[in-house]
């Protein structure tokens, strides 16, 4: 323990008086230090002139303490209520600590809060075992790595305070800042994330805390500290994930969360960090998602399909109404709006709901897809007229199933932002093709609305309305699609399991709740943050007449109270926008599979993981080395990222990554001689699955989900590796439940 700071508070307690030269002094010194390591900070607190009027005094222990003037309270009786209750109740409860000699230290309750750090118990992620439904190396190893945790682990983590060592501590609330140091006192942590929302607060704490000896001891011992010293909590959520994207995702291994405050706004924080903590799970996605994404986009690239080029939309466009729709239950009830206006606006269809404006008779333009499985063809398929489809513009991203590009004579395909095979192709491909830059999309998961949304986004249209976008029912709702999807009504698909499972409410659009669930969550957020790159466009607007789940940055306004603005609007010249957007938006290209093989380069991937697996043959059995190993591990595939290519590094880190987070959980279970064994069980098991990987890799380009069948007679998906077997192939998918003679065999175009 560093006694100079006591030392310090005792001068304090006996001259109450050298309080103000204290303070001066500190914020002096802090300033100096956040300067040399954090200057960004340092700029904006040295003059900083806070909101608030503030006090600061001395507590009867020499220990500096503040008041917020107009709250006329002591700072954590005010921001930590309940907290500080029960501090004083545990004081009352047990005798001997009366002898303290002031109860309101701030320095005290910091001790108090301490503890029940430590009384916690470390959070983790551990996987459940997953069905495989294409044959894909991702499952057949982590449903290994699943399988050899749950016959060894009780998956229980340890507490706080029997961990040798905490990997991240996530303090939400700095406070005063007295805790950091009785926490950093008593536990070794390696990574550290503080969160202050009130500038005013970590002003105060400026005055009151030594962090110029707390910074400059964390940095001599190699550890970090990340501030995250922002008002709105979806900003912290994502510096938050970006954290880890630098750091390496086994962070999320042994985290440690605390929220030392009570208020709201420290609760809606907390609740994002949850969000984007679930999010980090899916954020590498899975390395035969990545391959066969590769070879799709190849296939495309080889058919010559349209792709989206990055240069803007023309004017004359931008304000053209654009509806996006879903084929949410509440669709049925502004299908008559539609049908009306359907020539005064640009119709994207996204997913199912080309099928329910089929048999409603309402002609999309877009058809919105963001799946790269086959079955999706079969969706299609149970629409009778193919004609219609090929009048359609398909609008998906480059990972879109072969077979399902294939139903549409027309294509806007976007390069997909986090498997970035078109920006690498840019500046890797064989100089004679006429290569240029394909338009990026993100936001586009997890299901097809996203794509809708953000495909309208992106390319730039600024008066969107959403349509049946419901992410789950309405409360006492029966239906979870509209009457008029086939697929589901008539086709015998369930719409009954898997997504459709409602499991929670969330408010609903025109007020009451909607039933909902984990991916259509994902799916509000997704569409939220691809809607807050444009909300502060002065043209831009997103009305939202679905009644199903609210979406922030929307405006809720009934289909029926835009009849009169419509009834102003004149027909779109759809012939002439489509020859302006299919001749210069769009653009297919002059590649051959020779260039794109030797653009993919497999010997660079090879090297890659043929290093890693190097690493992990050299790492001794234990738990120190295992960490190091972690942290070697995404040190190598961030360097590949900023110096090589995010293209192979993102490859590389698709599955590997969430490995490597069950591998670091095991190692702060509470049974830790049980955990390392199952480390070292679980690493082999890693070792095969990157050997094998890189067979699959040098396949590329192709490799099509559902036709990389053929490179496996045997019916196993890959070969028996030395620890973990080859399981068989899943059979082929059927979404299908019977046969239904539609009889609309020709569609049909109605207004009313």
């Amino acid at each position: 323990m560093d006694t100079s700071r006591l030392d310090k508070f005792e001068e304090l307690k006996k001259n109450p008086a050298l309080l103000a030269d204290y303070l001066i002094d500190n914020f002096k010194n802090n300033i100096l230090t956040l300067k040399k390591y954090y200057p960004e900070i340092a700029e904006k607190f040295e003059n900083y002139s806070p909101q608030k009027s503030m006090d600061f005094f001395c507590s009867a222990n020499g220990v500096p303490n503040v008041q917020f003037t107009e709250e006329q309270k002591l700072f954590y009786k005010q921001k930590s209520k309940i907290k500080y209750t029960n501090y004083l109740n545990d004081i009352l409860e047990k005798k001997h600590i009366l002898n303290t000699p002031d109860h309101n230290c701030p320095l005290e309750f910091s001790k108090y809060i301490v503890k029940k750090i430590l009384d916690q118990r470390l959070v983790s992620t551990f996987p459940r075992l997953e069905y495989d439904h294409h044959g894909q190396i991702h499952y057949k190893y982590f449903n290994k790595i699943t399988e050899t945790v749950q016959n060894s682990l009780e998956k229980k983590m340890c507490l706080v305070s029997d961990a040798e060592d905490i990997p991240l501590f996530v303090s939400i609330g700095i406070g005063l800042g007295y805790h950091l140091n009785e926490i950093s006192d008593k536990k070794n942590i390696t990574n550290t994330i503080l969160i202050e929302p009130d500038s005013d607060v970590f002003f105060a704490s400026l005055h009151c805390f030594d962090w110029s000896s707390y910074i400059e001891k964390s940095f001599k011992e190699g550890k970090t500290i990340t501030f995250l010293l922002e008002n709105e909590p979806e900003i912290i959520g994502k510096l938050f994930f970006q954290f880890f994207m630098i750091k390496g995702i086994y962070h999320m291994a042994g985290i440690c969360f605390y929220n030392i405050y009570d208020d709201e706004k420290s609760n809606i924080i907390s609740e994002t960090l949850e969000k984007y903590y679930l999010l980090l799970l899916s954020a590498n996605g899975f390395f035969d998602d990545r391959i066969f994404g590769i070879a799709h986009c190849c296939d495309a690239l080889l058919n010559k399909r349209n792709f989206v080029l990055t240069k803007p939309l023309k004017e004359e466009y931008k304000n053209l109404p654009v509806f996006i729709i879903g084929s949410g239950p509440s669709l049925d009830n502004d299908l008559a709006f539609i049908k009306k206006n359907q020539d005064k606006a640009i119709i994207i269809a996204c997913g199912t709901a080309i099928d329910s404006l089929y048999h409603a008779g309402i002609m999309p333009d877009f058809y919105a897809n963001t799946e790269r499985t086959p079955e999706v063809r079969q969706a299609l398929d149970v629409i009778p007229d193919k004609e219609f489809l090929k009048r359609i513009t398909i609008l998906c991203s480059c990972v879109c199933h072969p077979n399902v590009v294939e139903c549409f004579d027309k294509t806007a395909i976007f390069g997909k932002w986090d498997e970035n095979l078109t920006e690498y192709l840019a500046v890797n491909l064989d100089k004679k093709s006429d290569f240029e830059k394909v338009e990026t999309i993100k936001y586009m998961n997890p299901l097809v609305g996203n794509m809708g949304v953000s495909g309208a986004v992106t390319l730039g249209f600024n008066h969107i309305y959403l349509f049946g976008i419901d992410n789950g029912k309405k409360v006492n709702t029966q239906k979870m699609h509209s009457t008029f999807t086939s697929l589901y009504t008539k086709n015998g698909t369930s719409d009954k399991a898997g997504n459709y499972v409602i499991q929670t409410t969330v408010p609903g659009n025109f007020g009451e709740l909607c039933e909902t669930n984990s991916i259509y969550k994902k799916s509000i957020t997704s569409i939220e943050l691809s809607l807050e790159e444009r909300k502060d466009e002065v043209d831009f607007k997103c009305i939202n007449c679905s009644d199903g789940a609210f979406i922030k940055h929307t405006t809720p306004i009934h289909s029926s109270e835009l009849e009169d603005r419509f009834n102003k609007y004149i027909n779109i010249d759809k012939k002439k926008f489509f020859e302006y957007f299919l001749s210069e938006k769009t653009k297919c290209f002059n590649v051959t599979k020779e260039q794109l093989k030797n653009a993919i380069n497999p010997e660079i991937f090879s090297r890659i993981y043929d290093n890693i697996i190097q690493m992990m043959n050299k790492c001794n059995n234990s738990r120190i080395d295992y960490i190091k190993l972690c942290n070697d591990i995404s040190l190598y595939l961030y360097t590949i990222r900023t110096n090589i290519s995010t293209f192979y590094s993102r490859t590389a880190e698709s599955s590997l990554n969430n490995m490597l987070v069950v591998f670091a959980s095991t190692l702060y279970c509470e049974d830790t001689t049980t955990g390392l064994k199952t480390a070292e069980e679980i690493l082999n098991i890693i070792v095969d699955f990157l050997t094998e990987a890189k067979e699959i890799f040098e396949k590329l380009p192709d490799y099509i989900i559902g036709d990389h069948r053929k490179y496996y007679p045997d019916g196993k998906v890959g070969r028996d590796m030395p620890h973990c077997k080859a399981p068989n192939f899943p059979p082929m998918i059927n979404i299908i439940g019977c046969s239904y003679d539609d009889p609309v065999k020709k569609f049909v175009k109605k207004y009313e």
